[in-house]
C-alpha cells in the first residue's frame, strides 16, 4: 500500500506541483516563473529595453524578439537567445530547502545564463547585421521570508495528513481489497502453522509438504492481486480539499517573493558584419558591467527593487561628429553609471531608470539615458513588454538621441523540474 510520509517526501495539491506517492521529489517545479530576465547580448548590441537588470533565476532557454520605433511597419530584426546550463546538467533534480532558501547564497554556476542576439540595420546602416555573445550569473539572488516559508511547511504538512487520511479511508472501504488481504492473512496462518507442526530437522510427510507449496504460491498469488488491485486505486485520484488547494496555492506565491540584496555580474562582446561577410566584420564593443541592489519584503501582491549600476565598454572605433568636423577615435573607453526602480505588482512590472556615459577621450562629449519600462508576464515564464526612453548618444556632441520605444517578447521554454524536499 502506497502511503505517502513526510520525511521521505509529501504530496503538494496545488501548480506548480503534482501529486507522486512514496517518492522524495515534488513533481513539476516551474522555476523559470521566477523571471525571464532581459537577454545580455542585447545589452553589449546597444538594443536592451533595459540597461540595468534586475537580478532573478534565469529560465532554462528563452527566445527574446524584439521591435524598434523605426521599423514597427517591418518584420522584426532583433532576436535573441538564452540558455542557462545549469538546467541541462545537474539541473534534473533540485533541492526544496536550496531553491527556496531563507538565506541569501551565492551560487555562480546555478544562475550562469548565456545568451546570443543579432540585429539588422545596426548603426543605421542598413546591411549592416550585429552579432552579440553575452554572460551573466548571479552573486546574491535574495532570499525567502522565513514566515512565508514556515506557512507553506506548515501546509504541506496539513496536505500530507489528509492526503493519508483519504488514502487509508479508500482502501479500508474497498471490498475487493480488503477480502485480498483476508485470505493473504489466512494463508500466512496455515503456513505457520505447517512450519511450527514441522521443524527445519523434521521431514515432512507427502501430502503435507504439497499443501506446504501450494500456500506458498497462494501467499504469492494473493500478494500480486494486492499489488494490481491497489494498483487500479492509485490509478484513480483521491478527492481534493478546494480550500487547502486554494491555501497552497496562495502560500506558494509568496515563496516566489524574494527580497534582500541582490547582485549580478555581466560580459559581453559584439562584431559588426557588413552584408554578412566575414571579412568586412569588426569589433562593435566589448564590456563587463555589475547591478547591485535591494528588493524590500514586499509580498506576493508588490514588491520594490532599488537597484544601481555601472559598467565599462570598450570601443574599437567610434566615428564621431564634433561641431565643426568629424574624427575617428580609436581604441576608446566609456564608464557608466546608474540607478532604476522597479516596482512588480503581481504579473506587471514597471520601473524607471537613469543612466550617465562618460567617455574616456577628450573629443567624447559625456551622454545619458532615461528609460521606463512596462513588462507583463501573461504566463508562467512569458511575457511582453514596452520601453521607451531617450538614447545615448555615442556618436555626436548635441546631448542625447531622440526618443527610442522598444517592443518586444520574451519566451521562456523548458519543462518543469523535480524538487527534492525535507520535512523541517
Amino acid at each position: 500500500m502506497k502511503k505517502l510520509i513526510l520525511i521521505v517526501g509529501i504530496s503538494a495539491l496545488t501548480f506548480p506541483f503534482a501529486a507522486k506517492a512514496q517518492i522524495d521529489t515534488l513533481r513539476e517545479v516551474n522555476l523559470d516563473a521566477m523571471g525571464t530576465p532581459t537577454t545580455p547580448a542585447f545589452q553589449v548590441m546597444g538594443t536592451s529595453p533595459s540597461e540595468i537588470e534586475k537580478p532573478a533565476t534565469a529560465a532554462e532557454f528563452v527566445i527574446a524578439i524584439q521591435n524598434a520605433s523605426d521599423n514597427f511597419s517591418t518584420f522584426p530584426t532583433n532576436f535573441g537567445i538564452a540558455f542557462t546550463p545549469f538546467w541541462w546538467t545537474n539541473g534534473k533534480e533540485l533541492d526544496f530547502e536550496v531553491e527556496f532558501s531563507t538565506e541569501n547564497k551565492m551560487r555562480l554556476w546555478r544562475h550562469l545564463q548565456v545568451s546570443l542576439g543579432t540585429v539588422g540595420g545596426a548603426g543605421g546602416i542598413e546591411d549592416n547585421w550585429r552579432y552579440a555573445l553575452g554572460l551573466r550569473t548571479n552573486l546574491l539572488e535574495g532570499k525567502i521570508n522565513p514566515d512565508s516559508r514556515k506557512a507553506y511547511d506548515a501546509l504541506l504538512k496539513k496536505s500530507a495528513n489528509a492526503y493519508n487520511k483519504a488514502l487509508d479511508e479508500r482502501n479500508s472501504g474497498d471490498a475487493v481489497l480488503q477480502n485480498l488481504y483476508l485470505k493473504k492473512e489466512e494463508y500466512l496462518t496455515e503456513k505457520k502453522e505447517i512450519s511450527n507442526q514441522y521443524p527445519p530437522d523434521s521431514a515432512m510427510e507427502a501430502e503435507v509438504r504439497i499443501r506446504y507449496e501450494v500456500v506458498k504460491a497462494l501467499i504469492k498469488e494473493t500478494q500480486d492481486a494486492i499489488a494490481e488491485r491497489q494498483k487500479e486505486l492509485d490509478d484513480t485520484p483521491l478527492p481534493e480539499d478546494p480550500l487547502l488547494t486554494q491555501e497552497l496555492n496562495a502560500a506558494m506565491q509568496k515563496l516566489y517573493v524574494r527580497y534582500g540584496w541582490k547582485w549580478d555580474l555581466g560580459a559581453g562582446g559584439a562584431y559588426d558584419f557588413v552584408d554578412n561577410k566575414l571579412d568586412s566584420s569588426k569589433l562593435y564593443r566589448a564590456g563587463v558591467w555589475t547591478n547591485f541592489g535591494y528588493s524590500l519584503k514586499g509580498n506576493e501582491k508588490h514588491q520594490w527593487t532599488f537597484l544601481s549600476a555601472a559598467r565599462y565598454y570598450y570601443y574599437d572605433q567610434v566615428i564621431y561628429a564634433l561641431e565643426n568636423q568629424t574624427v575617428l577615435i580609436d581604441n576608446m573607453g566609456a564608464i557608466d553609471a546608474g540607478v532604476r526602480a522597479v516596482l512588480d505588482v503581481k504579473k506587471l512590472s514597471i520601473s524607471l531608470e537613469a543612466l550617465y556615459r562618460m567617455g574616456l577621450n577628450d573629443n567624447f562629449e559625456n551622454t545619458y539615458k532615461i528609460n521606463a519600462l512596462a513588462n507583463y508576464r501573461f504566463s508562467e515564464n512569458r511575457s511582453v513588454y514596452v520601453s521607451a526612453g531617450n538614447d545615448f548618444n555615442d556618436t555626436s556632441v548635441g546631448g542625447p538621441k531622440q526618443l527610442r520605444v522598444y517592443i518586444g517578447l520574451n519566451l521562456g521554454l523548458g519543462e518543469g523540474k523535480d524538487i527534492l524536499y525535507r520535512a523541517r
